[in-house]
């Protein structure tokens, strides 16, 4: 992608207005006008002009602000980490609060990102103790506030709150996390951030290095493996190609997939849906640009394309039924 990326901005600074034309069709459909009235006006402009249009389009079309933030953030810890090793229980706090307001995400790799370090920090609660039991005591009410309205959803949730209750101790917040962990609704639910913010709130205030040299190797072991696998930022290409992956299947796996939340529509698959309702192999050859601009070199057959137009408006008639009897 990025040689394609030196290439339109190498084109569009060219006179060649042939390298201009070509070059508008590495841009997305919505901003093609656009580019045909700057060509067709013979507008002049600068280098510097041209290529900061071109970057501002490219980042409209391709980038995630939502990646861009949770990527910056996680080489922001690991940078902090590697300054300051012995405040690994601060790292810690920090890893928690990336995971507690990223779990909802819909890329699939930051969702799993997030799993994995709820999973790391139950494995390394060993490796601490509380430093102020008192000041832990104290916080006991602020830790059940955060899981109280539980009480309303579930027996479990109900009986889980009462031991939180009575036994409460650092490895009741140890459980807390396996609680979640353990119940993928209890991980997708965003009432659970609440319940997160117990944990992230005792490593930040509460607890000390009992072991800190392998807490320390750990910690920055995890954060090299959750930096591996972070979401590209042009991880739109990827997740285009995800959805349709799951479009192909058939009608009854890709209900399955909306339902989980592993699908949703969005601008690039309704623009898709539309040019396939129009038939014909011009409609089709255009579609199928369309997705090799988002870097999938997949090449969809005929079949293929008809299969994902007939799961599409399966999909709509779903919808527009659940709409109507709500």
């Amino acid at each position: 992608m990025s040689v394609q990326i030196n290439n339109l901005v190498k084109n569009c600074c060219s006179v060649n207005d042939s390298h201009w034309t070509r070059t508008t069709i590495k841009l997305s459909f919505d901003n093609l006008r656009n580019l045909r009235m700057i060509s067709d006006e013979n507008a002049i402009f600068n280098q510097s002009k041209i290529i900061n249009f071109v970057l501002s389009t490219f980042f409209e079309e391709h980038i995630d602000e939502s990646v861009l933030y949770y990527n910056y953030t996680l080489q922001h810890i690991y940078e902090s980490h590697m300054k300051e090793p012995e405040a690994v229980f601060k790292t810690i706090a920090r890893l928690i609060n990336l995971a507690r307001t990223n779990k909802g995400s819909r890329n699939y790799k930051i969702k799993e990102n997030c799993l994995e370090t709820l999973k790391f920090t139950y494995n390394v609660f060993n490796l601490f103790s509380l430093s102020n039991e008192k000041a832990f005591e104290n916080a006991k009410s602020y830790f059940m506030s955060n899981i109280n309205w539980a009480t309303s959803t579930s027996e479990e949730e109900i009986l889980f709150v009462r031991s939180f209750e009575n036994q409460y101790s650092l490895a009741v917040i140890q459980e807390l996390l396996l609680f979640i962990i353990n119940n993928n609704e209890n991980f997708n639910r965003h009432k659970y951030e609440f319940a997160l913010r117990n944990v992230e709130v005792t490593f930040s205030d509460f607890v000390q290095c009992i072991k800190s040299r392998e807490a320390v190797n750990r910690t920055g072991e995890h954060i090299k493996i959750l930096i591996q696998n972070r979401p590209s930022l042009l991880n739109a290409n990827k997740e285009l190609e995800q959805k349709l992956q799951i479009l192909l299947k058939p009608f009854s796996e890709v209900l399955q997939h909306v339902q989980s939340g592993d699908y949703y529509t969005d601008d690039i698959i309704e623009t898709i849906h539309n040019y396939l309702g129009g038939g014909g192999i011009v409609n089709l050859d255009i579609v199928r640009k369309i997705i090799k601009t988002y870097g999938i070199n997949y090449e969809f057959s005929d079949a293929d394309l008809e299969k994902i137009y007939t799961n599409l408006c399966y999909l709509s008639v779903s919808r527009i039924s659940l709409s109507e009897r709500q």
